[in-house]
């Protein structure tokens, strides 16, 4: 198929900055799982490709691409003249699968042969570069995010959450990562398979419920594929240090749906990141360091909490300590951790489509995806008591300082064995049983589908038995403000420990079914589309916490385990009132066990005074269902932070009896949770200037209530309950020593108590210039965000261009602009990302020694791609990634000095694509 005069041929702005003339191709309101089951049915039924969408030729590829997905009308004419009438076609965000009902809403579509051609060969990826997205956690480019989610990477459109976000294969759900419940892992993506990225950047619970708030990211399978593509990528740093890529896939496929009545296909793909550890990084600014208590310092003296805290520095350090930093004796713990963990993940997705006859069609699929990541952190450190008639308690220091003598000090020691290692584990499976077709008139489309998911934590090195270690210490066995010697190894080995931490598993039971039909043309504009739907589903999780005797590995004994029901209804109708005008109304209802229910409409229009100039709006409401997670995860308890007040012996909050002290804290899930819930506004227009330059802006609010946040620990105290707070003397406290009346622990759970405010624009452009010397394609993507305002129970934030308490940054500008060039066999391109500098962390040391740093500055970095078709069938692609070898800016948030969740520790990247098809 080739592209009508003026329509973007780049594969990554077509679909977003198609001309506004161009008649109803694509739609934008489906529910979660018809909108999707639509796109994958529909799809693979009226956009049937062969293998050369994923083997094209270089000179071809992208054109093609972009005219698979986006079936165009007539190049010119008045607003609904000389319409052509196409192929029904599917696109994420409706249900309407009529080409003469054209998108009110914000989608842009990306092909996985053009992601290539940049060196993106995972969904994680891909999603970096989005100037849309913001993902604070679950990115495992970062040891902390790879740490915090247990090797899962997740979505965050517009930073409001992962659990904000829909993920969708196929146009139909996947079940969320078993460890929060929350959120797809966007590794069990199989991207090796994927053939288009469709992205929705609005409000879609009206149709397709929970999790659709900020919108929809649709990842769309190759269809009726036949013959085999192997492929492989390779990325290498120029610097030494680890962080290397390597991606293997394969893709096969044999029989034609039209003519043979079946296509089978399948594609299997690894791909295996090497890990990249921060001493061996190219970059290490050791100008700034955060405050003393962000080192870990062996044979530190810590007094107990009981009359205050008291702490003492050795100045020096003795033998076999790492390094001395300050005048003080610290070791450079994240020495020895990682930017970047070891990851490996293996994906499998075939599926069978056959011929039912007449106009129907069926699809059996299914996928499988494993990734197993290594989280490498610093030693194990420990808390260790010295009670005062121990041998080696420091009475000289005592004697000099504020330590209170008569009772134990704390030493905090650093083990001196291997580094402390968890592997995570994570399996996510699908099988779908598809039909669509139609009858009398109607078309339909259904599927039901078996989801499971696992996550397994397992701690494998490094850690230590805190109770045998502290029982050493007590022995007088071990001297923990020394450097270990010889004779202390062999005890310490004693004391390691290793096993299972975490096992968790989700499952979920989907059915979904839809109809839709031409209601025929009531005001001479053009027939108007109904469709409506209805879904169930039955969801299940557990998760067991394994008690480990590790002090760092912060896990205590738990188990949960609990299930739902969700059932839903919804219409949509699309009716064009005049020839330049037409709105789209929808309404779903959804109803889930143990949490309510809720109803989200949505309305919409589309006006296109001139040929070349279209106004689009929408207004909606949305709503999150609160995780399993969230909900019924089990207590646990552990110390809350420093600095509290009992409300009944402190209420002052100064001087006296429980006043500034440090309680236990029982944290746990709220059964009693409601759905958050939002209201947004959307407005844009695409202006075409002159031939072949697409421009577009989309202005967006959103306002969210009822957002699931932890409340802060002093406002728990201050607004509990009956029964919340716990005292010693009380049943509650049986078997605990302390003064009675005295807090033993306080009751802290997730609640409904976030707020956020937030808007901005999405800019976006493309010109296509055709020339003897080839053509060439300029294409832009940019948000801006004007206000992001959040809040929780202390009270409202700006959010904006600074670090916040919520240890996450929404950057005022972020986004990338392109430029490639294809002539015959030939094809080279240049992409810029940017994204804004933003005020640093206000948690920073005050020492005079340290350099006060406030500002992190922007970031960005060029990249350059060329490649060759050969006829035989191979294609090389070779490029640079950070070609520049620009430095991530540094940060006062890490004590490593970069957030690697918002840029990238590697520097330079090479990488080459080799691609062969027969």
């Amino acid at each position: 198929m080739t592209l009508p005069p003026g329509v973007p041929s780049s594969p990554a702005l077509a679909s977003q900055a198609r001309p506004p003339y161009r008649k109803k191709r694509t739609f934008t309101s489906l529910t979660f799982a018809s909108t999707l089951s639509l796109t994958l049915s529909l799809s693979a039924h009226a956009n049937a490709q062969s293998s050369s969408e994923v083997a094209a030729p270089a000179e071809a590829a992208p054109a093609e691409a972009a005219a698979a997905a986006v079936p165009a009308a007539a190049a010119s004419g008045a607003a609904g003249a000389n319409t052509q009438r196409l192929q029904d076609v599917s696109v994420t965000g409706t249900a309407l699968n009529s080409p003469t009902a054209e998108t009110a809403q914000p989608i842009t579509v990306y092909h996985a042969e053009e992601l290539k051609q940049r060196g993106i060969t995972s969904a994680e990826q891909f999603l970096q570069q989005l100037g849309v997205n913001n993902s604070s956690q679950g990115n495992t480019s970062s040891q902390m995010t790879s740490a915090y989610s247990g090797g899962a990477s997740y979505a965050d459109l517009r930073g409001l959450g992962s659990d904000k976000t829909l993920v969708l294969l196929n146009g139909r759900r996947i079940v969320a990562n078993a460890y929060s419940s929350s959120a797809v892992d966007l590794n069990s993506i199989p991207f090796a398979a994927i053939s288009r990225i469709e992205v929705l950047t609005d409000s879609a619970s009206a149709l397709y419920g929970s999790d659709a708030m900020a919108g929809v990211i649709n990842f769309i399978t190759k269809k009726n594929y036949q013959g085999l593509n192997v492929e492989t990528n390779q990325s290498t740093p120029t610097h030494s240090g680890g962080g290397q890529k390597q991606d293997y896939s394969a893709t096969w496929g044999t029989g034609d749906l039209e003519k043979d009545g079946y296509n089978w296909m399948g594609t299997l793909d690894y791909q295996n990141q090497r890990g990249q550890n921060h001493s061996h990084s190219f970059y290490r600014d050791t100008d700034y360091w955060p405050d003393y208590g962000s080192l870990y310092h062996p044979g530190v003296y810590q007094g107990t909490s009981q009359e205050g805290s008291s702490k003492y520095y050795q100045t020096a350090c003795n033998g076999g300590i790492p390094s001395s930093r300050k005048g003080v004796c610290a070791s450079d713990a994240w020495g020895w951790g990682n930017y970047i963990d070891p990851q490996q993940n293996t994906s499998l997705y075939t599926a069978l489509s056959f011929d039912l006859g007449g106009d129907n069609t069926g699809e059996l699929s299914y996928f499988w995806a494993h990734s197993n990541a290594r989280n490498t952190s610093y030693p194990d450190i420990l808390n260790l008591d010295v009670e005062p008639e121990n041998p080696n308690y420091p009475a000289a220091v005592a004697a000099n300082s504020d330590l209170d003598r008569s009772k134990p000090v704390k030493a905090k020691w650093v083990s001196p064995l291997e580094q402390n290692v968890v592997g995570f584990k994570n399996d996510t499976k699908r099988i779908q049983y598809a039909q669509f077709g139609s009858f009398g008139g109607w078309k339909y489309d259904t599927a039901i589908a078996y989801n499971h998911t696992r996550a397994k934590w397992r701690g494998n090195d490094g850690y230590l038995d805190g109770e045998q270690m502290q029982e050493l210490v007590k022995n007088g066995e071990l001297n923990p403000f020394e450097p270990p010697g010889e004779a202390d190894l062999p005890l310490i080995r004693r004391a390691r420990w290793s096993g299972q931490l975490m096992d968790a598993t989700g499952d979920s039971v989907n059915w979904d079914g839809h109809l839709s039909h031409s209601l025929g043309d009531w005001f001479g504009a053009g027939p108007v589309q109904v469709a409506v739907g209805a879904e169930a589903s039955h969801q299940r999780f557990e998760q067991r916490m394994n008690d480990s005797p590790a002090q760092s590995s912060g896990l205590s004994a738990s188990y949960v385990k609990a299930s739902r029901d969700q059932q839903a209804v919804w219409t949509e109708l699309n009716v064009p009132l005049l020839e330049s005008l037409e709105t789209t109304a929808s309404w779903r209802y959804d109803r889930f066990s143990q949490v309510g229910h809720t109803a989200n409409p949505k309305f919409s229009f589309r006006y296109q005074p001139l040929d070349n100039l279209t106004f689009r709006g929408s207004y909606s409401t949305s709503f999150v269902a609160p995780s399993l997670y969230d909900m019924y995860s089990p207590s646990s308890l552990t110390y809350a932070g420093s600095g509290l007040n009992d409300p009944v012996l402190c209420p002052s909050g100064s001087g006296g009896q429980g006043c500034n002290e440090q309680f236990r804290v029982n944290n746990g899930g709220n059964s009693d949770l409601k759905p958050m819930k939002s209201e947004s506004w959307q407005f844009g227009f695409i202006y075409e200037p002159v031939d072949r330059l697409v421009t577009s802006a989309d202005f967006w609010w959103y306002r969210i209530r009822n957002d699931v946040d932890l409340p802060s620990y002093q406002y728990a105290l201050d607004h509990a309950g009956p029964g919340d707070i716990c005292r010693y003397g009380e049943d509650c406290a049986k078997g605990q020593s302390g003064t009675p009346g005295t807090i033993y622990y306080f009751n802290n759970s997730v609640a409904n108590i976030g707020k956020i405010h937030t808007n901005g624009v999405d800019l976006k452009a493309s010109y296509l210039l055709p020339s003897s010397w080839g053509d060439w394609r300029f294409g832009a993507n940019f948000t801006h965000v004007f206000q992001y305002d959040e809040s929780n129970d202390e009270g409202w934030e700006n959010g904006l261009g600074r670090m916040d308490s919520f240890d996450k940054v929404q950057f005022r500008w972020k986004g990338s602009a392109y430029l490639n060039w294809t002539k015959g066999p030939w094809s080279a391109g240049l992409t810029y990302n940017y994204q804004t500098g933003y005020k640093d962390t206000e948690n920073q040391g005050s020492e005079p020694a340290y350099k006060y740093h406030n500002r992190v500055s922007h970031y960005d970095t060029f990249d350059v791609n060329a490649g060759y078709a050969f006829a035989s069938g191979v294609r090389v692609v070779a490029g640079a990634r950070n070609v520049f070898d620009t430095k991530p800016p540094y940060t006062s948030f890490t004590s490593y000095g970069i957030d690697s969740r918002y840029a990238s520790s590697l520097g330079r990247e090479l990488y080459t694509r080799l691609q062969y098809s027969f």
